[in-house]
């Protein structure tokens, strides 16, 4: 039987000073912090893309769940 968990997750992006881009999403358990990412759609911010495929002298961006940081592989929780 597949399993119909949601989970609840919030991603925050902070591209400048006092600009703040907040997205919450319903995801299915096992999403990871790569899936969530993706679906805000932000991918289409050159930064975001240097996340999710880093380049040569690209600016590092890093990522992290509750301020600890965390790879883009890591899975997420209901609440994150």
């Amino acid at each position: 039987m597949a399993s119909t968990e949601r989970l609840c997750i919030t991603v925050v992006y902070a591209p400048q000073s006092r600009a703040v881009l907040e997205c919450t999403l319903r995801l299915e358990a096992g999403s990871t912090v790569r899936d969530a990412i993706l679906a805000t759609g932000w991918q289409r911010l050159p930064e975001v893309q240097s996340l999710l495929a880093p380049t040569t002298g690209a600016l590092p961006l890093h990522c992290g769940i509750w301020g600890k940081p965390c790879a883009l592989t890591q899975g997420l929780h209901d609440g994150d």
